[in-house]
């Protein structure tokens, strides 16, 4: 399971960046070039978690073997995703994404998606036998600081501030109430699929 979670997120996760691209891209740039933009804000950050989990795994007694080739599977996964998405995009779709008309669905689909791979990734990355840490704790902030950019841009191109403000509080809750329940099922839940709760009568 721990596996499939983190391929999972290697999948999820440059969909959501590609999304974000698009909407906060004001010149409208064709689709592959966003698909490029993407890999270079994607890559280098997978591959640092990737690093990091692969660390955290060896210190938690995890075999060396799995662990290397999980890394090398998990790294080669968005590398793939990347590359597939951006011959597909040249050859059917190399024109601008029209999301104008769907901007707060595609909103708020793309935080919610982006606070399950935030809960996804914090218990595949932690420790066998230890519960992560909320992934709200760091979704939130880091989803309300996109949903600024994104009123700040809108306000820059006309629209009311009072306006704005709504749209924001619209944008910012359902993703973060998504995030908060979804960190409190992984605080429940162990990274090998057993609650908390069975743990503590093992130790005991």
């Amino acid at each position: 399971m721990r596996a499939l979670r983190l391929l999972f997120v290697a999948l999820l996760l440059p969909a959501c960046v590609f999304t974000l691209a698009v909407l906060f891209d004001p010149a409208q740039r064709p689709a592959p070039a966003t698909a490029v933009l993407t890999a270079v804000v994607v890559l280098p950050l997978w591959y640092t978690a990737g690093f990091l989990t692969l660390v955290s795994g060896l210190a938690a007694g995890r075999r060396r073997r799995t662990e290397a080739a999980l890394f090398c599977v998990v790294l080669a996964v968005p590398a793939l995703a990347v590359a597939g998405g951006w011959r597909a995009l040249h050859a059917w779709h190399p024109g601008p994404v029209p999301l104008d008309g769907f901007r707060t669905l595609s909103f708020l689909l793309t935080g919610g998606a982006l606070a399950w791979c935030c809960a996804l990734f914090a218990t595949a990355a932690g420790p066998p036998g230890r519960v992560p840490s909320p992934a709200a704790v760091f979704f939130i902030p880091l989803w309300l600081g996109i949903c600024l950019v994104n009123a700040v841009l809108g306000v820059r191109e006309g629209y009311a501030v009072a306006e704005e403000a709504a749209l924001a509080l619209v944008n910012v809750l359902p993703p973060a109430v998504l995030s908060v329940l979804a960190g409190h099922s992984s605080h429940r839940r162990a990274p090998d699929g057993r609650s908390s709760r069975s743990r503590r009568r093992e130790d005991r």
